[in-house]
């Protein structure tokens, strides 16, 4: 039994394109009518690129699969997926951790809405703090920048935040610094920790809230007041940075700094 081309495609599912790169790479060699100009795949043929395809799931591309099916031995093909096997599972530990922050963001967005006005105090670990943001302007150093693409792209989500320091923005220098916080271990690997740009922040507990800015109002001392009452109401003392993020909730454009919720965090001993 012989099948014409698109009738092989619509069984398998294959392109007619794919069909001609297989051709062309001698994994199928189908009958050619030269009259109508039809190519003719029989059963043995068929059922080759029924494993073609099935190479194709499991994550093997055209030219891989070219490879597979042209190596000699058994160990050659044990070798091909044991490597698939590797990227698979790299893969999947990329979508696990996709999935956590996930639910990392439905959380922190809830809870933007839920504690506006309310007080709560959070322990982080050492942290590593890189500034790459002046207020409006962005630094252009070739390796700040470097470590930044490889930040954000080694991780599904990474926070943008704002440092306030308690002789600036609160006292009315209206001087802020933008960047991201790395967990200790991740920032040695990556070699933040050598970076001029970095500051290392050591286990605190910080003193949060979330505030409501007003339309092109930046955060200041008007919403860290509320912060200062409850630090001298419960007799606690202040050090080391301000934190905060932000989450824009209105607004017609994606420009816009408008009915923003603002998450403000100062560290306390």
């Amino acid at each position: 039994m012989l099948y014409k081309s698109g009738t092989v495609s619509k069984i398998l599912g294959i392109s007619k394109e794919t069909l001609r790169y297989y051709e062309k790479k001698g994994i199928v060699v189908p009958a050619y009518d030269k009259n109508s100009g039809y190519r003719y795949y029989n059963s043995i043929q068929v059922n080759n690129l029924m494993l073609c395809k099935m190479y194709r799931q499991i994550g093997f591309n055209s030219e891989q699969i070219v490879e597979l099916l042209g190596s000699e031995t058994i160990a050659q093909k044990i070798l091909f997926f044991r490597q698939q096997k590797e990227v698979l599972e790299k893969e999947i530990l990329w979508k696990q951790q996709v999935l956590n922050a996930l639910d990392g963001l439905v959380y922190q967005y809830a809870e933007f809405e839920e504690r506006v006005g309310q007080f709560w105090i959070e322990e982080q670990p050492r942290m590593l703090i890189v500034q790459n943001q002046m207020d409006t302007v962005f630094s252009d150093q070739s390796d700040l920048t470097k470590v930044i693409h490889q930040w954000l792209n080694a991780y599904p989500i990474v926070y943008h935040l704002s440092f306030y320091t308690l002789n600036s923005d609160l006292n009315g220098l209206n001087h802020s610094t933008f960047g991201f916080c790395c967990p200790e271990q991740e920032a040695v690997i990556m070699g933040l920790d050598k970076l001029k740009y970095s500051v290392w922040q050591n286990p605190a507990n910080f003193l949060c809230s979330t505030v409501k800015v007003d339309c092109g109002e930046r955060v200041g001392n008007k919403h860290f007041e509320p912060l200062f009452q409850y630090i001298k109401e419960n007799n606690l003392q202040i050090s080391g940075y301000v934190v905060g993020k932000s989450m824009t909730i209105g607004g017609s454009s994606y420009n816009t700094t408008c009915n923003r919720l603002h998450k403000i965090m100062m560290e306390i001993k």
